[in-house]
């Protein structure tokens, strides 16, 4: 049997509003944090409608989540269910809903995200990470493993100056992905706009460029191409840029 951990600390605290010369307290929503401890191979998965969620990869062998329901009333499940630990964020009503989260995990994690809209970053990953969103906007930064990607609406940008992914595949329906590469990358990069245009600012060894009807592809290699990206955008832009 694994061992784990659950704490629950509520950190509560209220704001004095005057109305006529009287005092009244108005509570804010609490903030609370939990931690679960895991072990590193175990998987992630991570359902919620809306927000702002951060992850940040460690060497901890712990998943240590900490939230804010920002809009609304709603309430974060928090356990895990057959070697997988879920984090999912259940909207009570049906006015807007918005939370806060920020999630430390092994940095290896194997991580899949499900969120309606809002905001999304994500550092230091090495592991396999499966990202659907469907409106807003993404930002990677400094990682390695595998990354999947999927948007509607929105805009994704990769920085990866230090850390480099193996395998970076993305889908977007409409808006942008910005891609900021180590000029010294080992890289096979191809990206597809079906509406748009591509635009690269990086020295390949070979390059193949072809002008589509009202859109534009690129496929460039340099060295062996081992970190493997590949972009799809239905209408907007692809930009790839070498890092200064």
């Amino acid at each position: 049997m694994r061992n784990f951990l659950l704490m629950l600390i509520f950190l509560s605290s209220c704001i004095v509003v005057v109305e006529n010369g009287e005092k009244r307290e108005r509570k804010k929503i609490p903030r609370i944090e939990q931690r679960k401890i895991a072990l590193s191979s175990e998987n992630i998965f991570l359902e919620c409608p809306s927000g702002d969620l951060k992850i940040y990869g460690w060497e901890n062998d712990s998943v240590d989540l900490n939230y804010e329901v920002l809009k609304g009333e709603g309430e974060i499940e928090f356990f895990e269910d057959k070697g997988e630990i879920r984090i999912k964020v259940i909207n009570k009503t049906d006015n807007d809903f918005e939370v806060d989260m920020t999630v430390m995990v092994p940095y290896n994690s194997q991580i899949k995200i499900e969120m309606g809209g809002g905001k999304i970053f994500l550092e230091n990953l090495a592991g396999e990470t499966d990202v659907q969103l469907g409106a807003g906007s993404m930002e990677i930064k400094n990682s390695e493993g595998n990354f999947k990607i999927e948007t509607g609406i929105g805009k994704v940008t990769g920085l990866f100056e230090n850390r480099i992914p193996d395998k970076f595949m993305a889908e977007l329906g409409l808006g942008e992905v910005e891609i900021v590469m180590d000029e010294y990358a080992d890289l096979k990069f191809e990206a597809e706009c079906g509406i748009g245009k591509v635009e690269v600012i990086f020295k390949f060894d070979e390059i193949q460029e072809k002008g589509l009807f009202i859109g534009s592809k690129f496929e460039g290699l340099k060295g062996e191409g081992v970190n493997d990206f590949k972009i799809d955008v239905g209408i907007g832009k692809i930009s790839l840029f070498a890092s200064e």
